[in-house]
């Protein structure tokens, strides 16, 4: 049975291939279409992929199939909105528009970031956070010089996951106090593993209104309920962190107002980025509390403090300052695993959170990088490796990759460059892996509330990219036998760019195109 579904799709390719080169050959080449301008516009978007994007300011003639009537029709609608899409579109009738334009992929980075996790790192790849002590010759009872270690297990606190912020700590602590341990002399140290976590920058083509959104949150040797945490405003110059672990430094300069409006401005310290925040705006006297909700980039501090809390908690006794002498055991330790790769990409492709693709990009970086350089420029090296060695190298020239969320403005594909990592993927054994993570439609994740109540509902699984003026969507159509058994996965990809006030028409657009593909591919 593998053996002809391995011959089946050999087939499918090889005919999706040949057709796409039929059609690529009908199409001239459109003039140069990369974004040049540097005015941007900010947009909030509910698949959690708020960013900016240079607004666009000309595009080129598109490019299209001669054969193209009907999914034109389909795409367009009649309407003549200044929307330019990129779309190659296998199956019963194969399309392409403009496929060799460049287009940001927002958020389709996810699927070159998840095809390199899996395709290095395997998908029972977990990630270590490792507790070391030495204990008292003279007690058996009392240790020292704990130090808690992280690598960058993105999943602390993630209630995906069925956790709070002291799900994980409470677990360490009740493993130490399982192994007789009932107090702690010195310090008490969260470490990271690999020093280059420390070192946090920003990846090319993020921008500064990324460093006050949530999902601007970098990804750190340890991370805490994603990275994110909320600062409450109760006056003008009144605010606290509605968790007290938590010790960045906030300023105040609000003035007095008729109404209350609050936002705040990351600020840096030299080597230390965002190390604090600066609350703006005006407020009412008489107005209540206002949350606002913060990236935060001192996981480490905010996890120590939460460890010690629950050392305390469970009656552990803790004594810092003392002097301990040299009557010590070897080092002894516990390892703690992060969820199963195969299990993290759940909530990363289908809620598209960038702080595990922040850690996903280093964690490559740190096992398969150059360590002479910094964390994002090894894992940017490692995913260059993998895009050209993917289709054989035939579209390294159109992928550029700054991050491993898709939040950078400087990051391009085409439409042939992701139609051949989605051929790729599904070629691989572990594709299963990959097609239970992306979002169904109509069903679960940033596909939640689209194409409900048409073909395409429970059936397409698609990844999402959204940032203001660009609206993508990529994945693969099911095609299923009488007895329901998929017998072959259709990819397509469908780009776009154009102004925010338009993202409703882009979205539209793919939901008619996901809805007809999946009606035509099952079609009796």
């Amino acid at each position: 049975m593998a053996c002809k579904w391995i011959f089946a799709l050999t087939l499918f390719c090889a005919f999706s291939t040949e057709a796409f080169a039929a059609l690529e050959r009908q199409l001239p080449r459109p003039l140069d279409s990369r974004l040049g301008s540097s005015e941007f516009v900010e947009m909030g978007s509910p698949d959690n992929e708020r960013v900016l994007l240079p607004e666009l300011k000309a595009e080129p003639v598109q490019s299209r199939s001669r054969d193209h009537s009907e999914w034109d029709s389909i795409i367009d609608q009649g309407a003549q909105t200044p929307i330019f899409f990129g779309v190659r579109i296998a199956g019963p009738l194969p399309y392409l528009r403009n496929p060799v334009s460049r287009f940001a992929p927002a958020s389709n980075s996810k699927l070159f970031t998840a095809a390199a996790a899996l395709h290095y790192l395997g998908a029972d790849f977990t990630i270590d956070t490792r507790l070391e002590w030495k204990t008292l010759k003279s007690s058996s009872d009392t240790i020292t010089e704990l130090k808690l270690i992280g690598s960058g297990d993105p999943t602390w606190g993630m209630v995906e996951f069925g956790e709070d912020l002291t799900t994980r700590v409470d677990q360490l602590a009740a493993a130490l106090y399982a192994r007789g341990v009932r107090k702690i002399q010195g310090s008490i140290k969260a470490l990271s593993a690999d020093p280059r976590w420390d070192l946090l920058t920003y990846p090319e083509g993020w921008s500064p209104a990324d460093r006050t959104a949530c999902y601007g949150a970098l990804g750190q040797s340890f991370n805490l309920d994603i990275n994110c945490a909320e600062y409450i405003v109760t006056g003008a110059k009144a605010g606290h962190w509605a968790d007290p672990a938590l010790q960045i430094p906030v300023k105040f300069k609000i003035s007095s107002g008729s109404s209350t409006e609050v936002y705040a401005k990351a600020f840096d310290l030299p080597g230390i980025v965002a190390a604090g925040f600066e609350i703006r705006g005006s407020f009412h006297p008489s107005s209540g509390p206002v949350s606002l909700i913060l990236p935060i980039h001192h996981s480490r501090g905010r996890v120590q403090r939460h460890f010690v809390a629950a050392l305390e908690r469970l009656g552990l006794e803790v004594e810092k300052e003392v002097n301990i002498g040299q009557n010590l055991s070897d080092i002894q330790s516990l390892t703690f695993q992060s969820p199963t790769l195969s299990e993290m990409l759940k909530p990363f492709l289908k809620l598209s959170l960038n702080h595990m693709g922040d850690v996903f990009l280093k964690v490559l970086g740190q096992n398969f990088g150059d360590s002479s350089q910094g964390l994002i420029a090894a894992g940017q090296g490692v995913l260059r490796q993998y895009v050209e060695q993917m289709a054989e190298g035939r579209f390294a020239k159109e992928v550029v990759l700054y991050d491993g969320s898709g939040v950078s403005r400087s990051s391009s594909t085409t439409t042939g460059a992701l139609m051949a990592l989605l051929d790729t993927l599904q070629a691989r054994a572990d594709f299963p892996v990959l097609w239970e993570a992306l979002p169904i439609a109509g069903v679960d994740g940033t596909l939640k509330d689209r194409m409900k109540g048409t073909a395409a509902a429970g059936v397409l699984r698609a990844k999402t990219g959204t940032l203001s003026g660009v609206y993508n969507l990529s994945g693969y159509v099911p095609r299923y036998s009488r007895s329901g058994i998929i017998q072959e996965y259709v990819p397509f990809v469908m780009l776009s760019r154009t102004s925010w006030e338009f993202k409703d028409e882009a979205r539209a657009a793919q939901n008619r195109v996901g809805a007809v593909l999946s009606q035509k591919v099952n079609r009796e």
